[in-house]
């Protein structure tokens, strides 16, 4: 087990399969990078890999359990096998509001962006159905987005919550594999008691054993708006409890880290320092496993006039 960087540590790389099983252990529930030369093929937990051609090689990302895992193929030739982070796109079905930029269809996802994901985050409609179950032979996750459908500024009852919540092709059909609210912010809020309640009720239900629920997240910290504002008497309103549930239930938050370029090296790199680095400290301050359960949403796809504000 080689550690590459602090989003992906080597399992295994050889020449060569030898004709035997490979074991090996998988140190977190996520996801496995498979990749071979062309030609081979290769088996994990006794399941043929869904390979994929890419760049002269063959890829295959898989949402695998912590633990040990075993590995066959004696055909397969210069092989790797890495733990890799969520890797989402967002959002299928979107395009650029202007015309010259193109179109985001399925033929330039495939080109451009699917061999670098493995989850996409679509709609949830009748005309990504097809893409969705190629996706998911695949070994991908198909995740539908919907509006968060209760009010952030509100005391709520959790029974309605959880039934808002629920009524989602992405919980109730079988073809997809979760939802992604949007969009939560941090502090005090009346309505955190009841979405705290609501997305606990969601992870104890056996309907959505095999669900994942992720908040959007948009605010810099966990337990304070974004101008440093929490009530340090009354906890009874906080969001930390919100966030605790989601991670405790073995989902991700989607925490949005849109960052405009700057002009000088220098101060890109001490941009990213704070609104990444210095804020990911106060979450693990609070939430010390908060970066085990995120998915840093970046932005960085957007057009010029947005976040590509310097373009060469």
């Amino acid at each position: 087990m080689k550690r590459l960087n602090n989003l992906v540590t080597e399992l295994y790389a050889a020449d060569k399969l030898p004709g035997e099983t490979v074991s090996l252990v998988h140190p977190r529930t996520g996801w496995l990078y498979v990749s071979c030369a062309e030609g081979g093929a290769a088996s994990l937990n006794g399941k043929p890999i869904p390979f994929h051609p890419h760049n002269s090689r063959l890829e295959a990302m898989l949402y695998v359990p912590a633990g040990d895992v075993s590995l066959e193929g004696a055909s397969a030739r210069d092989v790797v096998v890495r733990a890799v982070p969520e890797l989402a796109y967002c959002k299928y079905g979107y395009n650029p509001f202007i015309r010259e930029y193109g179109t985001y269809d399925w033929a330039y996802l495939e080109q451009h962006v699917l061999p670098h994901a493995n989850t996409v985050i679509g709609r949830g409609v009748d005309d990504e159905r097809d893409h969705a179950r190629e996706w998911k032979t695949r070994g991908g996750r198909w995740i539908v987005e919907r509006s968060l459908p209760t009010s952030r500024d509100t005391e709520h009852d959790p029974d309605v919550v959880f039934e808002k919540w629920i009524d989602t092709p992405g919980l109730t059909d079988l073809l997809f594999d979760g939802i992604l609210l949007d969009e939560f912010f941090s502090g005090d809020k009346p309505s955190f008691p009841a979405f705290t309640e609501a997305i606990t009720r969601i992870a104890e239900d056996p309907r959505f054993r095999d669900k994942q629920v992720y908040p959007y997240c948009g605010s810099h910290y966990p337990d304070r708006d974004d101008w440093g504002t929490f009530d340090e008497n009354d906890t009874s309103k906080s969001s930390v409890p919100f966030y605790r549930a989601t991670f405790d239930a073995g989902y991700r938050v989607a925490w949005e880290r849109y960052m405009q370029e700057r002009h000088e090296e220098a101060i890109a790199e001490a941009f990213i320092g704070e609104r990444m680095i210095a804020n990911m400290h106060r979450w693990r301050n609070v939430l010390p496993d908060a970066a085990a359960h995120m998915i840093v949403a970046l932005g960085y796809m957007d057009m010029g006039f947005q976040l590509d504000i310097h373009p060469d």
